[in-house]
């Protein structure tokens, strides 16, 4: 079921009425042309998690990495330690960026469920309309 609304307030007012009947928020898909004040959840983002993930991962990554570079092809240093912190803090900050950047936009993805090929709605369609799309059963 596809119900076209013209302005904010039926678009709310036809809502809460679906609500009120018993249909469940997860069967009820909004379109809207703008941000609707009050309406929209402010959903805590799940992204800085993938972003958190990331970057300890591209951490771990850098470590095993330098000190497997440094023990496989041993290198004389003269008394110091193979493995150095200070000598490879420049690869271990360009790792993190890099794996947490890269897990934040995969998160993106997968969170948006992007790209969505199944259903794409039209410019025309929608045009400047409040959509509720009600999955039937």
């Amino acid at each position: 079921m596809r119900i076209v609304l013209d302005n904010e307030k039926d678009f709310i007012e036809k809502y809460n009425k679906l609500i009120r009947k018993g249909i469940r928020k997860n069967k009820i898909k909004t379109y809207t042309p703008v941000p609707v004040k009050g309406f929209h959840d402010k959903d805590k983002g799940k992204i800085k998690y993938f972003a958190l993930i990331g970057s300890i991962s591209g951490f771990l990554f850098a470590v095993f990495l330098t000190a497997y570079a440094s023990l496989e092809w041993n290198e004389i240093l003269g008394g110091k330690p193979p493995i150095s912190i200070l000598a490879f803090i420049v690869i271990y900050y360009a790792l993190i960026i890099l794996f947490g950047g890269v897990f934040s936009f995969v998160g993106f993805l997968l969170l948006t469920k992007l790209p969505k090929v199944k259903r794409i709605i039209e410019i025309e369609e929608m045009e400047n309309n409040f959509i509720i799309e009600v999955k039937e059963e």
